[in-house]
């Protein structure tokens, strides 16, 4: 879903919430939306107090921001923003409850399921769901998720192991932050925009690809562990992983999504940075 309705959906909910005011904010968002861990937000409350007092006491940058909800243009040649509520469940695969009531849905992939072997895409399953939303009348959001297949693994050397916080489970992984490995990434995502990007029903794609496996790349789970006691953290430095080299390539591709897709809004999701030596 778009921010506006994202946070008036939160909002609608936590005034649910008994004595919501009267809570630490932590708790009332847990008891809102129920995250694994109560306390995960607790960390960022003074930078998002810092955030509120900087606008408060400048309207001026709050005004003239554009509308995230509105269903505004990008400029010429650019689909409209995404707007109105959307649902992770791909409507194309399954049906939910008031579906009639969203304006669209998530299409979610992995890279190892359009990408198999190197260079034989199947976009067959993205084309499916766009084309389900075209009938229906809806919008999607892409976002493809780099869990790799295994020939991108053994790019640079044999898989890293990696426990996945996610699913509670131990994993391997390719070696994201390397030239080779992003260079496979990026002509997948060519190869994917060039399908796509003129396409109506996809209204946003999510920038994904620097990351062990999921579309939240600032994140790096470094102190999991996996069932040898090894952290992440360890196993990443054993595969000769470093900031530097994670910092160029998410740059690199955060810069070259803008190039691919061109008429359709790309987004981030959004997390402290996190670095081997600090979060950012």
């Amino acid at each position: 879903m778009d921010p506006t309705g994202s946070a008036l959906l939160f909002f609608q909910a936590l005034v649910k919430v008994p004595g919501y005011h009267t809570l630490e904010p932590t708790i009332a968002a847990h008891e809102t939306q129920h995250n694994a861990d109560p306390y995960h937000y607790r960390p960022f409350w003074p930078a998002a107090v810092q955030v509120v007092e900087f606008f408060l006491e400048h309207h001026d940058l709050l005004d003239a921001m554009p509308p995230t909800s509105g269903g505004a243009g990008l400029g010429a040649g650019c689909k409209p923003f995404l707007s109105g509520v959307l649902t992770r469940q791909d409507l194309s695969v399954s049906q939910i409850a008031r579906q009639d009531e969203l304006t669209g849905f998530v299409i979610e992939r992995r890279w190892s399921e359009v990408e198999p072997t190197e260079g034989a895409y199947n976009f067959a399953s993205i084309q499916r769901a766009a084309s389900y939303a075209a009938a229906h009348g809806m919008r999607t959001r892409l976002r493809i998720m780099p869990n790799p297949a295994e020939w991108v693994k053994r790019i640079g050397g044999e898989p890293v192991p990696f426990h996945d916080h996610d699913r509670d489970t131990d994993i391997t992984i390719a070696r994201f932050w390397s030239p080779e490995v992003q260079a496979k990434w990026q002509a997948m995502i060519t190869a994917l925009a060039a399908t796509f990007d003129n396409d109506p029903t996809i209204g946003e794609v999510n920038i994904s690809g620097v990351s062990a496996f999921s579309a939240e790349d600032m994140l790096l789970q470094l102190d999991d562990r996996t069932r040898d006691g090894k952290t992440n953290r360890e196993h990443l430095l054993a595969a000769n992983f470093t900031d530097e080299a994670r910092d160029k390539a998410y740059d690199a591709n955060v810069a070259f999504f803008q190039t691919v897709w061109r008429n359709t809004a790309t987004t981030l999701w959004c997390h402290p940075y996190a670095r081997l030596t600090a979060r950012h």
